[in-house]
């Protein structure tokens, strides 16, 4: 758990999808590995963008390392498509993919919401060589000044949404936007409209 976690979009849509009655989501938000639809990707017959864990962690400790090698596998078997694996244990997330070889098309990335976590990058720097790494700063509830300026290729940032969304500065994002454009860091994010309050509308450049 960390601040990002509050207001946790994913568990409020997992709850509502257990309300509605959908099968894969008979437990609400708890951790679930659904190996019957492991291989679902060899059906794609175009190349897709995939959110691996869209809705989950893929490194959480309720999943087993021969569970989490299962998705690694199937992804390296199918190279075509695009790959986003998000995640808020990047320890776990270095031990498993140590000794994996490159993959140019599996972006990895770990959440850093403010300073207090920015720690959390630091793990990429040793996964850089061989797949896209990201930072998401989604949602941004502080100002970040101490990213790694070695070892991140992509920088998300996004105001949190909902109706109990924390406040959120412009300040933060221009200062990030800086950051990320002196250490050479792809930089998207949204700006503010400085006649709006922050968090509300975002104009996204």
């Amino acid at each position: 758990m960390s601040d990002a976690c509050l207001n946790c979009y994913a568990e409020a849509t997992s709850l509502f999808l257990m309300r509605r009655g959908i099968p894969a989501y008979s437990k609400g938000f708890l951790p679930i590995f659904h190996d019957a639809r492991i291989n679902d990707i060899a059906s794609y017959r175009h190349p897709r963008r995939i959110f691996v864990d869209a809705m989950s962690d893929l490194f959480h400790d309720h999943f087993t390392d021969a569970q989490i090698d299962s998705v690694l596998d199937v992804i390296y078997e199918h190279p075509q498509h695009i790959y986003f694996i998000l995640t808020k244990r990047p320890e776990r997330m270095q031990s498993m993919l140590t000794n994996r070889p490159p993959h140019q098309n599996l972006c990895i990335g770990v959440t850093v919401e403010s300073e207090a976590y920015a720690w959390r990058a630091e793990y990429l720097c040793h996964l850089q060589d061989r797949f896209v790494t990201f930072v998401n700063g989604e949602p941004l509830l502080g100002p970040i000044s101490t990213l790694p300026r070695d070892g991140i290729d992509i920088c998300f940032a996004a105001p949190e949404a909902g109706s109990h969304r924390r406040p959120t500065a412009p300040e933060w994002f221009a200062a990030l936007e800086h950051y990320c454009d002196t250490s050479k860091i792809l930089y998207i994010g949204h700006r503010f409209d400085i006649r709006s309050d922050a968090g509300k509308r975002p104009i996204i450049p």
